[in-house]
């Protein structure tokens, strides 16, 4: 079953998430947050085929939410625009996740924009299209000859 038809294994949860997200802008709420990032993934590939830009709210997600193997290999494969991939079982398990991960979380205020999101070079290297190099933890001095 698909939420993108209304019809999610935990539609009403669903719903009652998508209510904490503001039609523009950050949610107030950290579950808000979390949503948005998931809803807005969701949304792109049903929308526009994955054709859209979402690094930053994908590393948001899983940060704090922990996925299957598939699930993060689509997140990592797709966040910088790769169109297509019929992985319509990868995105259903992914809004699963979400939603079972938050029951067991208090909502508390949110203080972060999903778009603004600091990505560390660990997590921001799996992302396939972006090219990442570790920073050197010391300074390199040219000998003079």
């Amino acid at each position: 079953m698909s939420y993108w038809n209304n019809k999610g294994t935990y539609e009403a949860e669903a719903a009652t998430l998508q209510a904490l997200v503001p039609a523009m802008g950050t949610a107030d709420t950290f579950k808000g947050e979390l949503w948005r990032a998931a809803s807005k993934i969701y949304y792109d590939y049903f929308n526009n085929g994955f054709g859209n830009f979402w690094k930053e709210p994908a590393a948001f997600l899983i940060t704090h939410i922990d996925f299957n193997e598939s699930v993060l290999y689509m997140l990592f494969d797709h966040a910088n625009g790769n169109m297509g991939c019929g992985c319509e079982e990868d995105l259903e398990a992914m809004i699963n996740a979400v939603i079972e991960q938050l029951r067991g979380i208090d909502d508390t205020p949110n203080t972060q924009d999903m778009w603004e999101f600091k990505i560390d070079w660990e997590l921001a290297r799996k992302f396939r299209a972006e090219e990442v190099e570790e920073e050197d933890d010391w300074e390199y001095e040219e000998d003079e000859y």
